[in-house]
């Protein structure tokens, strides 16, 4: 074997040892980044006999997981190696002063971690349909038992510990909140609780406020107790408050407007189960094991999961990132396209009016109103500005398949409805995206689709006509939680569709996802041959960009060398994606979408021109046209942390980028040339910028106007890494 290949294969095999010891004990709070979580050896390391404990742990819990096949490092809150590394670090503390052979005391740890191992990997296979995480539940159990079993051993061992300092002054507090932090360690000295809230703050602010405020919370109810003459040994059992609070206000549900709020509960909640097992236990070794937590935790992820509607209470989609950009990713999507909604098309083939929309003043009210109502906009203006829009085609506004269809319903004279029929002669779509879709008050005998029948975009329904509760001819547009048209309504968003100029507005407004307002002219969009040509044919490759900078522009975006060039390399992915990478790894990524070139994410410390490029252009519509303009949210992640955290209490959460489209591609030039103005944003940032796309070579020319200078950015060679055409 080539002794390079034997070098690689023995530093990806330390790596991945590296990684897995980390996380052994980085799982346990909640720090899945192996460079952070290796710190909280640290706190293990300040007591030698504790360290190689947890060593037989981390090693039985490995091999029981490779026995098992279970993935380990998944399980944020526990896995099969944090499992037994606690309960090997439980043994090292109960037979610390037992006077046992060391021999002894090594077997009694390897018993105990396989033991927990076993138990954990038993509660992650029971628990991998529900939202409940496993957390440290087999180190709960067997180090329960052990410590119901030997009683006088956990004794010797606390009297051992250090005594708690008294709350009279706030560094009696301090130093109580700091050393609760190792007491999960069996190591609650001031050092070992340093070092737990370093790697917690280096991963993640929010997770170290959030576990403050729950340790505040439980704190204070556990003092309240305590006057009421009840007996309650609360600081060695506080970082249960803590955990609870942090895992519930930051881990599994993201940072928000309620997120502090649930972190004090999650902490109170955690402090009064820790005083109920107390005393139900009479104050054994193992009323003081993380079992308030994680019952504080189960119950809070249980109660606030049956909230139908939490608003932005949001249960975390990726807990391998800190909370703060995990948040800050799914309220970037909330925002351009909602938070779970169904994306319709204009479901007609001609502009409409919207004459009601949700919470209508004549009928979208209650459980209805969720629900448009479409007509013709009428030439004159007059009355409500709609004119009857009988017999006008019906298309599917999203794919899926045929529920329900009634067809045999008489229509209604003018002015005249039928009370006794709410729909009359309706269509219901099961969606793929979940859901359904009523299409109602269409026309008798004109609905081409069956029950049973698959339909995509487009595909011809029938007719509107004026049956049902109708007075006059429209198309009632609604998407419920069953296949009754009666059941209550959901949110739904149209999707990629125009607002048509009216003697208001001179240009047209391109939108990719919204609601319409009452008195809104929409069109669905229609995709321009040329525009998505361009957008559609970049070639990989790799671009040598220069920069110029006239006057002065912010700190924040200058160029260290203005003679140095940029590299810039092109990579396409999977699924329409595109990649457009520097050499230190960098990186954008945009997608070719169904309705828009679109940027999708950005690294949060990209240089200058990836971060120009995706505030200038978030998103070009195939619909565009000369003055088109269109609005988006700027897809870069604040570079400070402060920013970051304070982001989702802030009302005004994203820079807008408004957009025009100055030049579309003709026949004498291939070239697409969009302003962005951007809004919303303070400080540094640019007011305005330019971009150019090229057909094959994509983004040529970036411009950023500051209120000193500005600097231009422009591609100055490129070299494709693949045939063109291919």
């Amino acid at each position: 074997m080539p002794t390079d290949l034997k070098r690689r294969r023995l530093r990806d095999g330390m790596l991945r040892q590296y990684q897995a010891l980390a996380l052994s004990l980085g799982m346990i709070f909640f720090v899945p980044a192996p460079r952070f979580a290796i710190l909280l050896w640290a706190a293990i390391i300040l007591e030698p006999r504790y360290a190689g404990f947890a060593i037989v742990g981390h090693s039985v819990g490995g091999g029981i997981g490779h026995a098992l096949r279970i993935r380990d490092q998944s399980h944020l809150g526990g896995g099969l190696s944090a499992n037994a590394l606690l309960a090997a670090l439980m043994v090292a503390w109960i037979t610390g002063h037992a006077g046992l052979p060391l021999a002894v005391q090594i077997g009694l740890a390897i018993f105990s971690s396989a033991s927990a191992a076993i138990v954990a990997a038993a509660i992650i296979r029971v628990l991998s349909t529900t939202p409940l995480p496993s957390l440290v539940w087999g180190y709960c159990v067997v180090s329960g038992i052990l410590c119901c079993t030997l009683p006088s051993w956990a004794l010797l061992a606390a009297d051992a510990m250090a005594p708690w300092p008294a709350l009279s002054s706030p560094i009696g507090w301090l130093l109580t909140f700091v050393r609760s932090l190792g007491s999960l360690l069996y190591s609650p000295s001031i050092a070992a609780g340093l070092v737990v809230g370093v790697s917690i703050l280096l991963w993640s602010r929010m997770m170290l406020l959030a576990g403050l405020v729950g340790w505040l919370s439980g704190a204070l109810i556990a003092l309240a107790f305590t006057r009421l003459d009840i007996v309650y040994f609360w600081q060695p059992a506080s970082y249960n408050a803590f955990l609870a609070g942090m895992a519930l206000g930051s881990v599994f549900f993201l940072p928000g407007k309620k997120s502090l709020l649930i972190a004090a509960i999650g902490g109170c909640g955690a402090s009064f189960l820790a005083l109920g097992i107390q005393h139900l236990l009479q104050y054994s070794a193992s009323a003081y094991l993380p079992i308030p937590a994680a019952l504080a935790i189960w119950i809070g992820i249980g109660a606030l999961t049956l909230i139908k509607d939490r608003g932005d209470l949001w249960m975390s989609p990726t807990p391998g990132v800190p909370p703060e950009e995990a948040w800050w990713s799914k309220a970037y999507w909330v925002r351009r396209f909602g938070l779970d909604e169904a994306l319709l098309t204009v479901p007609l083939n001609e502009p409409v009016l919207i004459t009601q929309g949700f919470e209508g003043a004549s009928s979208h009210r209650g459980p209805r109103r969720h629900a448009l109502d479409l007509r013709r906009p009428s030439a004159t203006g007059g009355g409500d500005g709609s004119a009857p829009i009988w017999s006008a085609a019906v298309t599917a506004p999203a794919a899926g398949y045929v529920e329900r269809v009634i067809d045999q319903v008489s229509d209604n004279a003018l002015g005249a409805s039928d009370l006794f029929d709410n729909w009359g002669n309706h269509v219901v779509i099961r969606l793929d995206q979940g859901a359904w879709v009523t299409l109602a008050h269409l026309q008798q005998d004109s609905i081409s689709v069956a029950a049973g029948m698959r339909v995509e975009i487009g595909t011809y329904i029938g007719r509107v006509g004026n049956s049902g509760r109708s007075t006059t001819s429209h198309l009632h547009l609604q998407v419920q939680a069953s296949p009754n048209p009666d059941s209550p309504t959901l949110p739904f968003r149209l999707a990629n569709f125009v607002s048509v100029p009216d003697k208001n507005s001179r240009s047209p407004e391109w939108n990719a996802a919204c609601v319409p307002r009452v008195g809104d002219i929409v069109a669905a969009a229609s995709c321009q041959p040329m525009i998505y040509r361009v957008l559609a044919s970049i070639i990989p490759g790799s671009g040598v960009w220069a920069v110029e900078v006239d006057g002065q522009v912010p700190s924040a975006f200058a160029i260290g060398d203005p003679n140095e060039v940029i590299n810039i390399t092109i990579t396409r992915e999977m699924q329409h994606r595109y990649r457009f990478e520097t050499g230190d790894g960098d990186k954008l990524v945009c997608v070719v979408a169904p309705d828009a070139w679109r940027v999708i994410a950005l690294d949060r410390r990209a240089p200058t021109l990836l971060e120009l490029l995706a505030s200038g252009a978030p998103s070009i519509p195939y619909a565009a046209v000369q003055d088109m303009h269109w609005q988006d949210p700027v897809p870069v992640v604040p570079a400070s942390w402060w920013a970051l955290m304070a982001a989702p209490y802030r009302r005004r959460q994203f820079a807008i980028a408004n957009t025009t489209c100055l030049a579309v591609p003709s026949v004498g030039g291939e070239v697409i040339e969009v302003e962005t103005r951007m809004h919303d944003r303070k400080g540094a940032a640019p007011h305005r910028i330019y971009c150019t796309f090229e057909y094959h070579r994509g983004p040529v020319k970036i411009r950023a106007d500051f209120m000193r200078g500005s600097m231009t950015f422009s591609l100055r060679s490129f070299v494709p890494s693949e045939p063109i055409g291919v």
